[in-house]
């Protein structure tokens, strides 16, 4: 793959990566928290966020318990896309 290529990847990558943190947090705003800070109780879903709770329906816990667990999958994905071609780059132009 050329440097090129795969600076275009990682850069799509990157937004990608921005985006889906900008909704997570807008979404968690919006909701009144997060799962992850969240919990659930007796058939209760709860959202947290700075200590308060709101309560939720199961399918919006699940929702932002889902889009929580992504932003830890593509943090590191993304991180170490930036490192490789960062790297790639650097060799390049040795």
């Amino acid at each position: 793959m050329s440097t090129k290529t795969a600076n275009s990847i990682c850069r799509v990558f990157g937004i990608l990566t921005l985006a889906n943190f900008v909704t997570f947090t807008a979404a968690a705003i919006y909701l009144g928290g997060d799962a992850i800070s969240g919990h659930e109780a007796g058939g209760h879903f709860f959202l947290s966020m700075k200590g308060q709770l709101t309560e939720v329906s199961k399918a919006t816990f699940l929702y932002s318990r889902w889009h929580a667990m992504s932003l830890f999958a593509i943090f590191p994905l993304e991180m170490s896309c930036s490192y490789l071609v960062n790297r790639k780059n650097k060799s390049a132009h040795a």
